[in-house]
C-alpha cells in the first residue's frame, strides 16, 4: 500500500473534528451538572 498524504491530513481534521465534539459535549455535560 502507497501512503497517501491527503487521506492522512482528512483522516486527521476527522479526529480533531471528533475531538472537538467530544470535548463541547462533556463540557456542556459537566455544566447541565
Amino acid at each position: 500500500m502507497t501512503n497517501q498524504p491527503v487521506s492522512s491530513d482528512r483522516l486527521m481534521s476527522a479526529l480533531d473534528m471528533i475531538n472537538g465534539k467530544w470535548v463541547v459535549g462533556l463540557c456542556a455535560l459537566v455544566q447541565c451538572l
